[in-house]
This record gives C-alpha cells, sequence and structure tokens, in this order.
C-alpha cells in the first residue's frame, strides 16, 4: 500500500484564496474587513510578483466611473493593508513607482500549493499511479476553505477571471479524483459525490460517464442506462446536438453487460482527463461551445440518420465497398458515395421515368460556396440554425429558416458556413444559388430549378418547360432524399416558393435582405457583431500583432465600421495589403465621417454598393424619407418623429418605416414605454442616407426638417416637464421654434411623461450639438433645461452634467450671454449633490449667473444664483458674504412668492446656524423641510432632512421622529432609483442610529460609502468615514478609528470643506488620546481648534478648550 504523500501546508501557505480572502498572522488567519481593501489585496496577489500601477488598481475597482480623489483613496487602502499583513508578508508590499508590487512565491499561497498537486496528482493518474493521484488529489483539495474562491472579494475584471479559473480547476480536481478513486475500487464511496456533482453540472459530460460507470460497478445497470438516457435528452434540448462518443461507446457497452467495465484497479477505462490542469482550453466547460461541433466525432452532422433508431444499438456488418464509376454534373461539387440513386430507383413513376438519365448512381451533389476560413462569432445563431435544420421529428413539412438583415450582415457567411457544418447531415446533396434578390433582375425560379435538376442528374434537354412543371419534378425527385438547399439573397416570398422541396427530410437556409413573413414562421433577424467577435475578425484577417500592439486603434475601427461584418472586412483587407500601415492610420482616416464610405471600398467589396441596391428598389416617397431620417443623429426614434419632421401623420410614417424594415435599411429596436415601436438605423446606413441628401435635396430643405424635429421634441419634452412633481429651478425660457407634434402622441406624453423621457433621453446629448452646429443655440440650452426636472426625478446625474455642458459650450460659443446663465445655474444645482463639485466651481458659475439674469431682469434667476453662491461661500467659512445673499435672496423670494426659493433659503440658513453651533439651526431645517413637502421635490426634501439629522437634538423622541421622516424618504428614493439621494438619507439615518446606539448604524453608513464612491462625492464620502470612525472609537477599536477619522479630515483639507475637516479632528484627537499618542492627539485638538475659530463656532470652541487631558 503507497504511503501517505506528506504536504505540511500549514507552514507553507500565508494567504489563503481558496475561499474567502484571508492571511496569516501569529494568531490565526485574519480577514480584511474593508472590501475594496480586499480587492486591492487581490489585484497585487493576482498579478504574481509583477508591478501593477495605480491606473491599474483604479480601473479595476472603478471602471469607467472612477472617484476624483481615487489615487489618494489607493494609496490609504494599500496604507492599511500594511497594517494587516504583519511580520514578513507586510514586508513584501513594497511601493514601486507608478505602483505596487507583492513578492509572495507561489506555495506561500493555498492555490498555488492547490495548483501543483492537481498537476502531479493527473500526471500519477495518466501514468495508472491511483492510490498517489488520489492521495494528492485528496489534499489539494482539503486546502478549499469555502464554496468559492475569493469568495468575500468584490467583483473585478482580474478577481472574475482567477475566481472562475480556480473553481474550474476545483472541478477538475474532483472530476480526476473520483476517476483515480473508481480504479481503486472506490465506487460506493464516491457514488454520492457524484450524484450530487451531475446535478449541479449537467451538462459536464465527463461526469455523466463517470456516473455510468460508478453506478454499473455498484451493480446499478439499469440506473447507469438511464442517466446516458437524461443525458441524451438534455443535450438533444438544451443544445440541439448528440452526446459524445465516448458516452455513446460506454453505453453500448453496458447494454451489453460487458464485465470488463467492473473489473479490479489495473483497467484504464474509457478516455481519460490527461491535459495539463493549468491549459485554460482544457478546463473550459466546452459542453456549451458551438466550436467542438466542427470537424468532430460529436458532431450531430455526422450522426446516422437513425440515430434516434433503438435498432441502431444492435451488431451491424459493416457494408461491402461500392466500387461501381460515378458520374455527376460537371461543376457540382466533389464525386461522394451517398443514397441518392438507391433511394430514387423505387421512387415511382418520377424515379422510375430518370433511371436513364444519369441520375442512378451519380454522386450527390454540393453547390455549395467554398465556407471562410475567418468565419468569427454568431455562435449562437450556429446553434440555432444548427438545431432548427438537423432535427428528428414528426413533423410532415421541411425545414425552412430564413436569415434576414441588411447588406453586409454576414447572412451568406453564416448560411454557407452552417451547410458546410451540415454535409453529412443530408448526404442526398447541397444545393445553393444566389436568386440576386437586391438586384432589379432577381433569378427567374424557372431557370434556378433547372440548374437544380440538372445538378440532381435530369438531362436537360428533357426538362418540362414550365415553372409549375419543373418544382413537381424537384419535388419529386427530393421526396425521398436527405438534401439541403440554400436559397441566397432572395428577393420575395413569391421567388422562393417554387425552390422549396416537399419532404420533411430535406431542409432549407434562406437569406434575404427583406423581412420574409411567411416561409419560415420564426426568422433569425442578424445584427451587427458583439465587440469582441468584431475584433477578433479584424484579428483574423490582419494577423495577431497589429491589433495586439494598438487594441484602442483597433476597437475605434470596428466601432466606426459599427460592427457591421463587410464593413470590417474591407478595412481589414486594406490593412492587410498594407503591412505597412499602422492601425492608428486607418481609425484616423475612418473618423472623418464624410470620407468613411469611400474608405470602406476596396476591390468588389464596398458598403456604399451595397446599400445602393436596397436603396434603388425603394418607392420614391420611401426614398425621401428615408434621406430625411439620415439628417438626424439621435440612437433610435419613434415614428412621431420623422412625422413631426416631414409634417405627415404618424399612420403615413409608419408605411413608410414599414418599407425601410422590409428592406432591412432600418432596424427595429423593440417597443418603448409608451407602447411604440422604435426604429434604429445602422451609424453606416445614417451616413449613406445623408450622403444621398446632400446630392438629391436642397440644402434649406434640410434645414427646414432639422427645425421641425427639435422643434417637435422640445414641445413635447415641455409637456412631459410640466407634470413632473420634481422642481430643480424656477423656469426661464429662451425663442426656441416649438413645432405642434401628432396631437395622439401629446396625449401618451401625459399619461405617462416619465416613460416619454425614458424613451428620448439618449437623443438629447446629440439633438443639442445638431441644434448648436446649425445655429440654434437657443434651442439647444432650452432642450438641456426641459429636461432638468426629470433627470432629478430618475437621478441621472451623467446626463444632466453632459446635456447641460453641452449647451452651456454652444451659448458660450455664440455669445448667448442668457442661455449660459442657465445653464450655469442648473449645473450649480447639480454640483449641490456633490458631483463633480468644488465651491470655487460652484461660486465662479453662480456670480455670473447672477450678473446675467441682474441685466436681463430675470428675478427667479437672481434668487436662485444668490441661493447657490450662498451654499458656495458657506462652504468656504464666508459666513457673513453667504448670509448677506440669503437675506436679499429671500426678500426678493418672499416678494416674487416663489416658494421653491424661499424653502431653499432656510436650507442655507439651516446650514450656517448648524456649522456656527447655534441653537436656531433645527428651526429653519424645519421650515425648509414643510415648504418642500408643500412644492414635492424630493431633493429639498433631502436636503432638509439632512440639516435636521445633523443639527443638535435635545431629545431622543426629536431624533426618533427625524428618524422616521428619513426612513419614509428613503422608500420613495428606493421606488425612483434614485441611489444618490438614498445614500444621504442612508447616512442621516446611520448618524441617528448612531446617537440612538442602534445597531444598524455601521450597515446605513457603509452602504452610503459605497454610492458616494460610485459618485465620487467628497462630501458622503467625508461625513460617512468620520461616522465610521466614531463608531469604530465607541467600540475600543480605536486604531481603526484613527484612520478612518485620518482619512475624513483629509478629504475636508482636499476639497476646502472647512466644517467637515475640523469635526473629523476633533473626533481624531479623541481616538489618538484613547490610543495612547498624546502628540498627535495635541496635534489634531490644535488643528480643529483653528478650525472652528475661522467658522466663528464658539460652541465648539468652547467643548474643545474645556478638555483637559
Amino acid at each position: 500500500m503507497t504511503a501517505t504523500i506528506p504536504v505540511r501546508t500549514e507552514k507553507v501557505v500565508k494567504i489563503r484564496l481558496l475561499g474567502p480572502l484571508q492571511v496569516a498572522r501569529s494568531d490565526g488567519w485574519a480577514t480584511i474587513r474593508a472590501p475594496q481593501q480586499r480587492a486591492v489585496l487581490a489585484v497585487l496577489l493576482l498579478a504574481n510578483g509583477s508591478l501593477v500601477t495605480i491606473d491599474r488598481l483604479i480601473d479595476e475597482l472603478w471602471g469607467e466611473r472612477p472617484p476624483a480623489s481615487a489615487h489618494n483613496t489607493i494609496h490609504a487602502y494599500v496604507m492599511r493593508l500594511r497594517r494587516v499583513l504583519t511580520g514578513e508578508l507586510g514586508h513584501r508590499l513594497i511601493t514601486r513607482p507608478p505602483g505596487y508590487q507583492f513578492q509572495v512565491e507561489t506555495q506561500a499561497l493555498d492555490c498555488g500549493v492547490f495548483e501543483r498537486l492537481l498537476t502531479e496528482g493527473q500526471a500519477d493518474l495518466a501514468a495508472g499511479r491511483w492510490e498517489p493521484a488520489s492521495e494528492r488529489l485528496t489534499q489539494g483539495l482539503a486546502l478549499w476553505h469555502g464554496s468559492a474562491a475569493l469568495a468575500d472579494v468584490p467583483s473585478t475584471p482580474a478577481v472574475e477571471a482567477e475566481r472562475a479559473r480556480l473553481d474550474r480547476f476545483r472541478l477538475t480536481a474532483l472530476e480526476a479524483g473520483i476517476d483515480a478513486n473508481l480504479e481503486l475500487g472506490r465506487h460506493a464511496e464516491v457514488l454520492p459525490e457524484l450524484e450530487r456533482l451531475a446535478a449541479e453540472y449537467p451538462l459536464r459530460e465527463n461526469l455523466r460517464r463517470l456516473l455510468m460507470l460508478a453506478l454499473y460497478r455498484c451493480g446499478r445497470r439499469t440506473d447507469a442506462l438511464e442517466v446516458y438516457r437524461e443525458t441524451r435528452r438534455l443535450f438533444i434540448d438544451e443544445l440541439g446536438i448528440e452526446p459524445a462518443k465516448e458516452l455513446r461507446d460506454l453505453e453500448h457497452t453496458i447494454l451489453r453487460d460487458e464485465r470488463p467495465l467492473g473489473t479490479a484497479p489495473g483497467s484504464r477505462g474509457p478516455a481519460r482527463l490527461r491535459d495539463n490542469p493549468r491549459d485554460p482550453a482544457r478546463l473550459r466547460d466546452d459542453s456549451r461551445d458551438p466550436a467542438r461541433l466542427r470537424d468532430n466525432p460529436r458532431d450531430p452532422a455526422r450522426l446516422r440518420d437513425d440515430s434516434r433508431d433503438p435498432a441502431r444499438l444492435r451488431d451491424e456488418q459493416p457494408a461491402a465497398p461500392d466500387t461501381t464509376p460515378r458520374t455527376r454534373p460537371a461543376g457540382t461539387g466533389p464525386v461522394e458515395a451517398g443514397p441518392v440513386g438507391a433511394g430514387l430507383v423505387g421512387a415511382g413513376p418520377v424515379g422510375a421515368g430518370l433511371v436513364g438519365a444519369g441520375l442512378v448512381g451519380a454522386g450527390p451533389p454540393c453547390m455549395l460556396p467554398p465556407d471562410i476560413a475567418d468565419f468569427t462569432g454568431r455562435e449562437e445563431q450556429v446553434r440555432q440554425l444548427m438545431a432548427r435544420l438537423a432535427r428528428d421529428d414528426e413533423t410532415t413539412a421541411p425545414a425552412v429558416t430564413a436569415l434576414c438583415g441588411h447588406g453586409g450582415i454576414g447572412k451568406t457567411a453564416l448560411a454557407v458556413h452552417v451547410a458546410h457544418r451540415l454535409r453529412t447531415r443530408f448526404p442526398g446533396g447541397q444545393l445553393y444559388v444566389d436568386l440576386h434578390g437586391a438586384e432589379q433582375d432577381p433569378a427567374d425560379p424557372g431557370e434556378v430549378l433547372a440548374r437544380f435538376l440538372t445538378a440532381l442528374g435530369a438531362d436537360g434537354r428533357a426538362l418540362p418547360t414550365s415553372t409549375e412543371e419543373r418544382a413537381e419534378r424537384y419535388r419529386g425527385l427530393l421526396a425521398h432524399s436527405r438534401l439541403l438547399v440554400v436559397l441566397d439573397n432572395a428577393a420575395s416570398e413569391r421567388q422562393i416558393r417554387p425552390l422549396l422541396p416537399g419532404s420533411p427530410s430535406c431542409a432549407v437556409i434562406v437569406t434575404s435582405r427583406r423581412r420574409l413573413r411567411w416561409i419560415s414562421s420564426q426568422p433569425l433577424h442578424l445584427d451587427v457583431l458583439e465587440s469582441g467577435s468584431a475584433r477578433q475578425l479584424l484579428t483574423r484577417i490582419v494577423g495577431a500583432e497589429r491589433p495586439a500592439g494598438a487594441p484602442e486603434a483597433a476597437e475605434t475601427i470596428v466601432r466606426l465600421c459599427g460592427y457591421l461584418p463587410l464593413a470590417i472586412r474591407v478595412a481589414g483587407g486594406r490593412l492587410a495589403a498594407r503591412p505597412h500601415w499602422p492601425l492608428e492610420r486607418m481609425a484616423t482616416r475612418l473618423l472623418d465621417e464624410r470620407q468613411r464610405l469611400d474608405e470602406l471600398s476596396e476591390d468588389d467589396m464596398a458598403v456604399r454598393a451595397s446599400l445602393e441596391l436596397s436603396y434603388a428598389a425603394l418607392e420614391p416617397g420611401s426614398r425621401f424619407f428615408f434621406r430625411s431620417l439620415g439628417l438626424l443623429d439621435v440612437p433610435d426614434f419613434a415614428a412621431w418623429l420623422p412625422a413631426a419632421m416631414l409634417d405627415i401623420a404618424v399612420e403615413q410614417a409608419e408605411t413608410h418605416l414599414d418599407s425601410l424594415l422590409d428592406a432591412q435599411l432600418l432596424t427595429w429596436a423593440g417597443t418603448d414605454g409608451l407602447g411604440q415601436n422604435r426604429y434604429r438605423l445602422h451609424d453606416l446606413v445614417r451616413l449613406y442616407a445623408r450622403e444621398r441628401a446632400e446630392h438629391e435635396d436642397p440644402a434649406e430643405v434640410h434645414a427646414q426638417l432639422r427645425t421641425r424635429a427639435l422643434g417637435a421634441w422640445l414641445a413635447l419634452a415641455e409637456t412631459a416637464d410640466q407634470l413632473l412633481s420634481e422642481r430643480v429651478a424656477a423656469d426661464i425660457y429662451g425663442s426656441a421654434h416649438r413645432w405642434p407634434p401628432d396631437p395622439a402622441i401629446v396625449r401618451a406624453v401625459q399619461a405617462d411623461p416619465t416613460a416619454w423621457f425614458d424613451s428620448e433621453r439618449a437623443a438629447l446629448p446629440t439633438l443639442i450639438a445638431q441644434a448648436g452646429a446649425a445655429g440654434l443655440d437657443d434651442t439647444a440650452w432650452e432642450l438641456a433645461a426641459t429636461a432638468i426636472n426629470y433627470f432629478a426625478f430618475r437621478g441621472l446625474y451623467h446626463s444632466w452634467l453632459q446635456t447641460h455642458e453641452l449647451a452651456r459650450q454652444v451659448c458660450a460659443q455664440s455669445g448667448n450671454r442668457r442661455g449660459e446663465a442657465v445653464m450655469l445655474r442648473n449645473l450649480g444645482y447639480l454640483r449641490m449633490t456633490g458631483v463633480k463639485a468644488t465651491p470655487r466651481i460652484i461660486l465662479v458659475g453662480a456670480e455670473s449667473a447672477l450678473e446675467t439674469f441682474r441685466q436681463t431682469d430675470d428675478l427667479h434667476g437672481q434668487i436662485d444664483a444668490q441661493f447657490l453662491c450662498g451654499v458656495a461661500l458657506r462652504h468656504k467659512g464666508d459666513f457673513g458674504q453667504a448670509h448677506a445673499h440669503a437675506t436679499e435672496a429671500m426678500a426678493a423670494a418672499i416678494t416674487a412668492a416663489y416658494e421653491l426659493g424661499q424653502g431653499r433659503l432656510w436650507y442655507l440658513r439651516a446650514m450656517i446656524a448648524r456649522e456656527q453651533g447655534r441653537p436656531d439651526a433645527a428651526g429653519y431645517a424645519e421650515l425648509s423641510f414643510k415648504l418642500a413637502e408643500r412644492s414635492g421635490a424630493i431633493h429639498d426634501r433631502v436636503l432638509a432632512l439632512w440639516e435636521l439629522a445633523a443639527a443638535p437634538a435635545d431629545t431622543g423622541a426629536a431624533r426618533q421622529q427625524t428618524l422616521e421622516r428619513v426612513h419614509d424618504h428613503i422608500d420613495v428614493c428606493r421606488r425612483r432609483s434614485e441611489r444618490l439621494l438614498e445614500a444621504y438619507l442612508l447616512l442621516c439615518a446611520g448618524n441617528l442610529d448612531r446617537a440612538l446606539r442602534r445597531a444598524d448604524a455601521r450597515d446605513e453608513i457603509e452602504r452610503a460609502l459605497k454610492v458616494f464612491e460610485t459618485y465620487a462625492v467628497p462630501l458622503g464620502r467625508t461625513v460617512g468615514l468620520r461616522l465610521l470612525g466614531e463608531l469604530d472609537h465607541a467600540a475600543g477599536e480605536y486604531a481603526h478609528a484613527c484612520g478612518y477619522l485620518h482619512d475624513a479630515a483629509e478629504i475636508g483639507r482636499q476639497t476646502n470643506n472647512t466644517y467637515e475637516q475640523a469635526l473629523a479632528l476633533k473626533a481624531l484627537e479623541a481616538a489618538w488620546h484613547a490610543r495612547g499618542d498624546r502628540d498627535a492627539a495635541r496635534q489634531a485638538r490644535e488643528e480643529a481648534l483653528a478650525l472652528f475659530r475661522k467658522l466663528n463656532n464658539l460652541r465648539e470652541v468652547v467643548e474643545i478648550t474645556g478638555l483637559i487631558r
């Protein structure tokens, strides 16, 4: 008996990844408390000792939306990690500009030990050393201390990839261990685990094979066969394929009850896993991978036609080779033996009439064009097509599937590729024809039938003359054949119908630019390639080296090609023919929209030529409609927009849209919240439409069409805006042209204004840009302004910022000072939420807007601007100027009966009073809250609640009342998916629960902090960190408290938030004192005292100076 193999991992492993992330300390395993710090540590560890830049860490943690202070935050995380990584580990985390490096040996990681044991165990398994294999694999699996690797680490790209890799390794180890134990005769012991794993991974064939083997060896032959039958049903239903040959062979062996399957250790049994466990290609679960079907004994096309027949299990004698010379029509493909002749000899009168026509003994025709060597992507469509065409059911109709899509989308490539994959599934042959459906002279069905009949062996001199008779002859020939027909580039159902076989044993693929409603019950509509598949196609054309060296340029090229296969092939072909061109050169050339279609032309391939065929087939009215659509850059649209643009009825617009859909020049993009159909132009199709418009229509017509479209959008936006409960600022109007839209869409908008905005908001940035380019600066800023209440209602701060900055730039360039002032005011309100905000930016914008509003005598605008000035000045600690603005604006707001402005100004007074330590803060906040309730503005109610929660409360009952209000408004924000306002309220709740000594406080504060980090809001972060520090201090966690409070004070300093910096320093003084560091405590106290004196906060000054430590 083989001795146990010692591993002694407990003295080697210092860091655990196979479960929750843990590090070794002298007192046991420690868990890092902060999720983001765990993510930083994991990314550093996964770099295998290589340098990880700070930018890479930022990308991993926050992706495309990093906080403004991301670099500082990363430094803070690493600093805290060093405190946890005591001893030798702490010294191995080193700073190496521009990032960090964790120099740790592979064997110090549990995953490194696990992978070594897995590799050794599989080597033992391959060599027939079952006992050592079982021992090593068991020890490797014992290192796992959780259900998943890195189980408590937040998802980042690197973490997700490693988690998936290690989980695959674990499954491989489980399989290999079971395999070894089966060889050792331990089938009864492994059976329960095998049954659990097979149920958890139903499409993993090797587990199914092992389960069948274990059941058989346990004497449960019937159960083993049932596992196979269940597996076969599952694979056919889910994947459209038969199980692998290994599984089928095992079923045959069990059916014959061959005892070698149950022999003692020493036999190897069916095929095993012998590859290196570190090879990702070896470890992936490829049961769903369409690539596994190609050139593979598992390919359903290689199964016999009677694959479902139980009789197939009987022993069969191989047929004698057929040495009869075969003849076939020229040009019909390679000579292959097949059943076509045999199937037709006894086919009745039709077959009998053709015996002397050269058909009997002829090989099956293969008219398919060559497959594309670099065929890329479309895995799901390939799977669907193969499943539909290779069916084995009781239907009496042939399998017909239509592929629809606009020119260049890859219909022909997909059809030909799948047809080649299915050749052995259809031994009767494969017919192919290009029907030229997009051209002015499409192929005649009668002539196509003549070609097909000749290919099938009929004498061309004896063919019937009419299309109907030829169709009858054609269907008769195919009555007993398994044959695949590819009808490429079809024009219409009328053209296709005579070419359809009648036999259910045949199958048909039809491709067309037009929608084919009646030929196929479930046509496949092809869209452009996914981004990854598009880049892969470009790489296959130009080679791997250039895209790998310039990945951003490669992505730009495929994006500017609109991910259209034809366009990518043209661009790739040009690059392949010009190896001296860097990819950046092609990307730069494609950026010019006016030349892009010229660039996408090479030899006989051109995007423009492909689109011209579809455009030429349109009626004149639909051509003008199509050209008009090209003038708008909107990502998608409903019928009301072109109807307003062309001043026609919506019903008439829908008729033209249907024509464009039929021609595949337009894509249906689903239905919106109002139940309207939405449509989309592909980017290259839009460029072609605009090109045709510039050639065929006068410029003044273009201007008129754009003005109507923009005016109709503005009119509907104002209709929707007036019905929203949220009000951010006073309405100010310009002189933009409004165009009355169809009354039906107006009624729909009035019924659900937010649904209309939800559907249309993606178009707003492009409409603002087009208005600016057309010199319609009032239209540009009014379009942005009319959406501000919707943005606030939905919490769409990025859209708010994007549209208003864009409109502000238009106004600045055109000299439209009033429009620029409105945009600056609205941006000021956005920045009050903490998004992209500094007091200086708010103050500069508010002062500029105030000056303009005074010149234009916009009283409401003046009040709003003065409020923003007061907020920014208060933030800087200039309470005198802030109070002056508040007093002047309050008088004006009362005179103008502007309640929205009055509520805001009470809020400003509450802030000033609280930060100066005055007792009237809560009273001002209560007045603000009541006015906000009357206006219905959720933003203003949250502002008031923030002040009520922060203001000193005399009793626990007052805090409890405020807490109940806060929770009511948290529910409102959640229903509206308003994450940022919800985060502010969670911080309020955490602050109040902390004061009331409730356990919910920490969870509420931490949830809020995650949102503030996502939105990069420094105010929320500094308050949240301060509250966590105060909680840790109260719990006796002084080291953690000092870390949180130091970070809070630093953020306050960086953002010039004097009050919050002072509060954090005051709390930090107490934490340092509790920790026993008197010098650090004294320094924090002196800094806090100086800041509170600057704020004239006598209450805090007295409290701090009264602390004698």
